[in-house]
């Protein structure tokens, strides 16, 4: 078991290196010029290991619900967390992608409204992604594209309930914890002063054993001189 366990997080940490090469690989796509072959072979990257985060994102989660009843639920609420950071960033990763190409579509549905298909008067360089596009496919594009982000935030939503649920069966643990170190400290007091009672018995017995062993010991004496005196002497 310690092995799936290990296996887990280094798969878990190989997802979040994937998660930070891709934000890399589209932070390389925004600088370079739109609709040039660099900027497209980025993207086709991208797009590439944003398919392979998501399939590595459910494989976690399947092996993270299969294996529950062998964690203990601190770890497993642990690694739940992990899974939401892993959640939160590919929300952050669907955005960065989309953000560019979503400012293309905008630019291009506005060019679409003002009649200038073939021609751009403002002089604003349209994406290939909606140049053949016709208006009603445009608004289709966007619609989709703000479908996903609401996919996002519902995701995010989700991840901060879970989020929230998590602190308070922390906040319940720490305050029965808390009771329990109360008793403990409560029982300790009252050993101690049980403890302190106990001595002084002690000392008190002590003091009239030694009393006692004196009386002893003078009656002896007292004894003894009187036989002695009783015995004739010639």
């Amino acid at each position: 078991m310690a092995f799936t366990q290990d296996s887990w997080m280094i798969k878990y940490d190989a997802c979040e290196t994937l998660g930070l090469e891709i934000m890399e690989k589209i932070s390389y796509r925004n600088q370079q010029p739109k609709n040039s072959v660099a900027a497209s072979k980025a993207s086709a990257n991208a797009r590439k290991l944003m398919k392979k985060y998501d399939d590595n994102m459910t494989s976690l989660n399947q092996t993270l619900l299969a294996s529950k009843s062998l964690l203990t639920d601190g770890e497993f609420q642990r690694r739940q967390g992990l899974m939401d950071a892993l959640r939160i960033k590919k929300v952050q990763i669907d955005d960065a992608f989309n953000s560019k190409e979503e400012g293309g579509s905008r630019t291009a549905l506005l060019g679409a409204e003002l009649g200038t298909h073939s021609t751009n008067v403002w002089d604003i360089e349209e994406d290939e992604s909606t140049r053949d596009l016709s208006f009603d496919e445009i608004k289709e594009k966007q619609k989709f594209a703000i479908k996903e982000q609401d996919k996002g935030l519902d995701t995010l939503y989700d991840v901060v309930v879970r989020q929230k649920h998590m602190a308070q069966n922390i906040g319940q643990e720490i305050t029965l914890q808390n009771e329990i170190i109360d008793d403990i400290v409560d029982h300790a007091d009252n050993t101690r002063e049980r403890l302190i009672k106990e001595t002084r018995h002690v000392a008190i017995v002590d003091r009239k054993s030694g009393t006692c062993g004196y009386w002893i010991v003078i009656i002896l004496l007292i004894i003894a001189i009187v036989v002695v005196s009783m015995i004739p002497t010639k």
